[in-house]
C-alpha cells in the first residue's frame, strides 16, 4: 500500500480502479446512501453510482433475500477515462462508526483482486477507509491495510 496525501479524484484516467468507501444502507429508491465525504463526491460525479453499487452487489450475490446487507468490495460497470469505479465497504449503516472488521474484510478482498488481477488493475486508488466520517483514526486503520500491494494508492486529505 502506498499512502498519498492529495485528491483522490485526480486518479481518474490514471488508475485502473478507483474505490470509494461506503456503507450498506439502501434507500427505498434502491440506491445506496452516499451522502458524505468521498462517497458523496463520487455520487455527484457519477449520479448512477448509488444504483450501480446495489446492482453489482446483487449480481455478485452479496445481498441476501431478507435484506440489503452486502459485505466487502463491489466493482461496478462505471468507467471514466479507463478508470473503473467501485465501492469499499466500511460500515453497515450510514450513521454508524466505521467497523474495523468490515474494513478488514474489504481490504482482504481488495488484496485478492489487486494481486490476482494485477494486469487489469495495475494502479488502484481509494480514499483512506474509516477515517473522517467513519470516526476512526489513521492509526486504528493502518494495520488493516498493511497487506495491500504497493500499487494500491490510499489517499487522505492534507491536515
Amino acid at each position: 500500500m502506498t499512502e498519498v496525501v492529495g485528491e483522490l479524484f485526480d486518479e481518474v484516467g490514471r488508475a485502473n480502479l478507483l474505490l470509494v468507501t461506503t456503507n450498506a444502507s439502501i434507500k427505498r429508491s434502491g440506491q445506496i446512501v452516499m451522502g458524505r465525504g468521498a462517497a458523496k463526491q463520487a455520487a455527484e460525479r457519477w449520479p448512477e453510482l448509488p444504483s450501480r453499487i446495489v446492482q453489482a452487489a446483487q449480481e455478485a450475490d452479496h445481498i441476501s433475500s431478507t435484506g440489503f446487507r452486502w459485505y466487502g468490495l463491489v466493482l461496478t460497470d462505471i468507467y471514466e477515462k479507463g478508470t473503473r469505479v467501485g465501492a469499499f465497504q466500511v460500515k453497515e449503516e450510514w450513521w454508524q462508526r466505521a467497523n474495523l472488521s468490515i474494513i478488514q474484510l474489504s481490504a482482504t478482498m481488495l488484496r485478492g483482486i489487486a494481486v490476482s488481477q494485477s494486469l487489469e488493475f495495475k494502479r488502484v486508488a481509494m480514499n483512506f477507509p474509516g477515517i473522517g466520517n467513519g470516526g476512526r483514526t489513521r492509526e486504528e486503520v493502518l494495520p488493516l491495510l498493511a497487506d495491500l500491494p504497493r500499487h494500491v494508492f490510499v489517499y487522505r486529505r492534507p491536515e
